[in-house]
């Protein structure tokens, strides 16, 4: 997950790769009330899917969700 300030929060990029992966990512988190239908991420040239988005600033809780129903911690950003 990439930060950078914007005028009205930060502009977060989510990133996700999963090798083999061809089913459809989303993101999931207290940004967008745990929704899961419409933030789906696009792979970019290198086969890694991405989004950004803008929030405010503060904590947010986040994952993935691959497939249909498969929700997965970001493993990139695990504590």
């Amino acid at each position: 997950m990439h930060k950078s300030r914007s005028r009205y929060g930060h502009e977060v990029t989510f990133r996700y790769y999963e090798d083999g992966n061809t089913q459809p990512v989303r993101v999931a988190g207290s940004f967008n009330s745990w929704g899961n239908s419409k933030d789906t991420l696009i792979n970019n040239e290198y086969g890694v899917g991405e989004m950004t988005l803008e929030l405010e600033a503060g904590r947010h809780e986040y994952k993935f969700i691959v497939g249909e129903n498969s929700w997965k911690q970001d493993p990139k950003n695990l504590p």
